[in-house]
């Protein structure tokens, strides 16, 4: 999975490879501080909801990093915001329902978001509608790239990944941006406002142990190395142990190589037991496997030292049932709005369903607007929708 977690002045992302996150010793805040702690590899940009559309002084259009935050947020939540936003381009461009009540209570100013936008078009000499999907177009090739960080730049292709879009803006980005990395599949979770809340009630509790001790292919300690791992996990049972856990960790082990005059190092798997020159040869060949598919090259037969010895231990899994929907059709769409299709030449009918009215086993076809209380999922011409027996949303890519 490719994550696309787009709020209201955010955008996250990471790659799930296998069903397991990707993680990172090696992150950096401003002026390259570097923070050397273990951490989910999440790359974050400044585009959501409320990210703000201006002109440089070159006279191009930005959007973002800049945001209206909730206060006073977009033009059209009526809290006093003056510069249009995303939000407010998704309501001109009719992929946001003006009648549905955001949050459950929050009207939204369509004729307000209009006059903003149409300020900045007559500014630039473009239609109001042409500037909003210009603005839309900027957010979403930001994205784009971001999504590429934690991919492309990592090994992945994404045509090998679905993209799982939650947050309130998510799904209404979600479907151009997998057109944009050419991958065929989204995933809409149920509840995606409150998706990040879930996963940290259910998250695996972990913890990471990390011991340096440099030691090159011409001159390796086996029993060095065995000692490490003892002495991790023995520090990680007696750590869960004080936390009140009965049961011992799972015990997952790594390493982190390079190749002899390296400054940086790629992390493998090491089996678990005594290590001997077969486990250690075993994490060569993984090594070069993934050198390959991060840089392109391996070099076989030479010289490696090994770095940082690694383990991860994992605590009980808290095992989770999610409710399943009842098997149906469709229920009939709320209303029919025009919303605007750039493939399709401007304005097309668009059914907007609400998403409590769809059973398991619904299939619709694009264009359609799906509305809940916390996001709404727009689906573009050419696109397949499936809902499946948790209320999931499947959208199979199109065109």
């Amino acid at each position: 999975l490719l994550v696309a977690d787009m709020g209201g002045t955010s955008f996250d992302t990471c790659l799930i490879a296998k069903g397991v996150p990707t993680f990172t010793t090696k992150e950096e805040l401003e002026w390259g501080i570097p923070i050397a702690t273990p951490m989910v590899d999440v790359r974050s940009i400044g585009a959501g909801g409320g990210s703000m559309a201006w002109i440089d002084p070159a006279g191009i259009l930005k959007v973002g990093p800049q945001s209206a935050g909730a206060d006073p947020g977009p033009v059209c939540y009526r809290k006093g915001g003056t510069i249009p936003t995303i939000t407010d381009a998704n309501l001109v461009l009719g992929r946001l329902d003006p009648d549905l009540l955001l949050a459950g209570e929050i009207k939204l100013d369509l004729e307000g978001a209009k006059k903003a936008i149409g300020d900045l078009a007559k500014r630039m000499g473009f239609d109001i509608y042409e500037l909003a999907h210009g603005m839309i177009n900027i957010a979403n090739n930001n994205m784009a790239q971001a999504l590429r960080l934690v991919s492309v730049d990592k090994g992945f292709d994404p045509r090998d990944f679905a993209i799982i879009a939650f947050g309130g803006a998510g799904p209404m980005h979600a479907v151009e941006l997998a057109k944009d990395l050419h991958v065929s599949k989204v995933i809409v979770p149920v509840y995606p406002g409150a998706f990040c809340a879930l996963g940290e009630l259910i998250a695996d509790t972990r913890l990471d142990y990390m011991q340096t001790s440099i030691m090159r292919s011409t001159n390796l300690s086996l029993e060095r190395i065995n000692e490490i791992y003892e002495n991790l996990e023995k520090r990680a049972r007696e750590d869960f142990l004080r936390e009140g856990f009965e049961e011992p960790p799972t015990i997952q082990r790594t390493v982190e190589m390079r190749y002899l005059g390296q400054n940086w190092e790629l992390e493998v798997e090491m089996p678990g037991g005594r290590i001997d020159d077969e486990a250690v040869q075993r994490a060569r060949e993984l090594f070069d496997r993934e050198h390959s598919k991060h840089f392109g090259w391996h070099i076989s037969g030479e010289k490696f030292e090994l770095v940082n010895f690694k383990i991860v231990a994992i605590g009980q899994k808290i095992e989770v049932e999610l409710p399943e929907l009842k098997n149906g059709g469709p229920g009939e769409p709320m209303k029919v709005q025009s919303a605007y299709f750039k493939e399709k030449g401007g304005f097309v009918e668009c059914p907007v369903y609400s998403r409590q009215d769809l059973d398991a086993g619904t299939r619709l076809k694009g264009p359609l607007l799906i509305g809940e209380v916390s996001s709404t999922t727009l689906v573009p011409p050419e696109c397949d929708v499936e809902i499946d027996r948790f209320g999931n949303i499947i959208i199979e890519i199109g065109g």
